[in-house]
């Protein structure tokens, strides 16, 4: 990058947000503060000022994701994703999908090819998730643990991997009618 970079802290080492584990914007520019060890969801406010949205989550949280409507979905230890309102109000019983892997991580689709789905790794597997919490697998190969799923600027989904090393650039074949993906490794 051309010139300096600027670093700010938005806040300081705090007791109110001990393990700010994960991070995302919602559609009105709030900055989600996933807390883990406290087990909550921290707007922050300025300074060392937040609001809690959601606290006393069943099970440690690691990765958060929001989607339309400012749904808040967060995936735990436990292998559960969990789903919230923007106020942090648990949806149809806060449960969208259980059974994976122990902290899968967690996308939303920035919309096009991928829709704007909840997409997930577990089991091997890059999962897409329907708005019920129906899972599809759409990709495989993904042994060992995928720390981090995001969606780039140029449509395509980026994991870090923890196992090997490696982030991966998930990309739709550029074939309409061949279903599948394609898989660049840095």
């Amino acid at each position: 990058l051309p010139g300096s970079l600027a670093i700010q802290p938005i806040f300081s080492g705090s007791t109110t947000c001990l393990d700010p584990h994960d991070l995302a914007f919602d559609g009105t520019g709030r900055l989600l503060i996933l807390d883990r060890i406290s087990r909550a969801i921290r707007v922050h406010l300025g300074a060392d000022n937040f609001q809690d949205v959601v606290v006393g989550m069943p099970s440690e949280p690691r990765s958060i994701a929001v989607g339309a409507g400012d749904d808040i979905y967060v995936s735990d230890v436990s292998g559960t994703i969990r789903r919230y309102d923007s106020n942090g109000n648990p949806i149809n019983g806060g449960v969208f999908a259980n059974g994976l892997d122990t902290s899968p991580p967690v996308a939303i689709g920035p919309g096009g090819v991928w829709g704007a789905d909840l997409y997930a790794v577990s089991g091997g597997h890059l999962l897409r998730f329907d708005a019920s919490g129906a899972s599809t697998p759409i990709g495989s190969g993904f042994a060992g643990r995928t720390f981090d799923l995001m969606f780039g600027p140029d449509g395509a989904l980026y994991a870090s991997r923890f196992d090997d090393d490696r982030v991966l650039r998930i990309a739709p074949c550029n074939t309409p009618t061949v279903p599948g993906l394609v898989v660049s490794t840095y």
